[in-house]
This record gives C-alpha cells, sequence and structure tokens, in this order.
C-alpha cells in the first residue's frame, strides 16, 4: 500500500506545503518537472495553505465571538470589558484560484516525483515525502486527553492536540443528566466563562471532548473531568 505522505492535520499540511515550495525549486528539472508544471503545483499548495488559513480564521472569530456574546448576555466577575470586541483578518486571497481537487493533484505529482530516476531517499527527506505522520493516527479510538482547573470567573481545559484538528467539548452542570454541546476548540487552552447557575454558589461541572479531524468528528469520548468551580 502506498503511503499518503500529505499529513492529514490543517497545521501539519500548512507547515509541509511551505516546505515543498522551499525545497522543490533546486530539485525540479532533477524530478523532471518543467517550471510550467511546477508552478502548476505551487498554485495548488498555496490554494490548500489559503483555505485552511482562512478557514482557522473563521473558526477562531467564531469562539471569540461566542465567548464574548456570553460575557455581553451573562456578564463576568466585578464588571468590566474582560472579553475584547473579536476581530477578524482574513488571509489575502491567492493570485490564481484553481479549481477544486488540489489534494488529489498534490498527491498525482508527489508519487510522479518518486517514480523519476533523479529521485533519491535523500530528496524525498528534504521534501518530506518519505512516509506520512498520517500512518500511526488512529481515527477509531483516539480519546483526547486533558485537566480542567478553576479560578475566579472561569474553568481553564488545557487539552492535547497531538495530529487532530481540534475537539469538540461538551459539559453537564447542576442537576443536568446528559452532556450538552458547548464548544468547539482548535487551540488549547479552552476557557469556560459561564457564570454560575447560582451566583455566589460554587458548582460542579463536568467535562468531556472528543477530537476533530477535517472538521469531523472522530475517535471516542476523552475520560470525564469534574471540576468545581469557585463562588
Amino acid at each position: 500500500m502506498n503511503k499518503d505522505v500529505i499529513p492529514t492535520t490543517e497545521d501539519g499540511r500548512k507547515s509541509w506545503g511551505e516546505n515543498m515550495m522551499l525545497k522543490f525549486p533546486p530539485l525540479r528539472e532533477q524530478l523532471g518537472f518543467s517550471e510550467e508544471e511546477e508552478k502548476a503545483l505551487f498554485d495548488d499548495i498555496k490554494m490548500m495553505i489559503y483555505v485552511i488559513t482562512a478557514s482557522q480564521s473563521v473558526n477562531a472569530e467564531a469562539k471569540a465571538r461566542t465567548a464574548y456574546k456570553r460575557q455581553m448576555f451573562d456578564g463576568t466577575v466585578g464588571g468590566g470589558n474582560a472579553v475584547p470586541l473579536p476581530l477578524n483578518t482574513l488571509p489575502a486571497s491567492p493570485a490564481v484560484l484553481v479549481a477544486p481537487g488540489v489534494i488529489p493533484r498534490i498527491r498525482a505529482a508527489v508519487q510522479r516525483m518518486k517514480t523519476q530516476p533523479g529521485y533519491t531517499g535523500a530528496t524525498g527527506e528534504q521534501l518530506q515525502i518519505e512516509g506520512s505522520e498520517s500512518d500511526d493516527l488512529n481515527t477509531e479510538t483516539a480519546k483526547p486527553p486533558f485537566k480542567g482547573s478553576a479560578s475566579v470567573g472561569k474553568v481553564r481545559l488545557e487539552w492535547t492536540k497531538g495530529d487532530f484538528d481540534g475537539v469538540v467539548i461538551e459539559s453537564q452542570r447542576g442537576a443536568e443528566i446528559v452532556f450538552s454541546f458547548l464548544d468547539k476548540d482548535f487551540k488549547s487552552p479552552f476557557d469556560d466563562l459561564r457564570p454560575n447557575l447560582v451566583a455566589g454558589q460554587p458548582e460542579v461541572r463536568r467535562y468531556r471532548m472528543i477530537y476533530l479531524l477535517d472538521d469531523a468528528v472522530v475517535g471516542t469520548h476523552s475520560d470525564e473531568v469534574a471540576v468545581t468551580t469557585t463562588a
């Protein structure tokens, strides 16, 4: 079975694409590519990086706006504006807007490189195409490890990203007996800024997480973590 050398995670794909654009030009002729073919490959890579970066920016803004909405609705301990008004800065669009299917085209270009007489293991190492971080990625049984701690006005959840894109966070509190959606997070830590159900009274909150990969839920739910909030 051929290994898929393109990473599975969004950050991994961005890093891989940047490395390819840096290391490929001196090897272009050795690997049998014309200048036009190199440009087509780089246009696909730039589009891949742009789409990922734009999606991450929107997700970060959505997270910030959710926190801001909760603050505006429920207030913060001591009042004031602890969460700033969210602003979104999207990356500049690439100069060439290519057709859909960038990953299959990039994958085909990589396979072509590996069939050329000038290709060596050392070349593959430079271009990061001698294997894949996805070889050991278990999307069936992986579950996020995390821990929680309470301080005034928030519960902080620190989780391990590994080779995944993010997590879905679910919670229970008070008399709730089922977990409900709390938020998505793409960079640890996550702060739960909800005020206590009863002002001035601590409460037990229970959390669990499950991984996200390419916007899809994968793996299994984490172990539950209980945190007692401050009064």
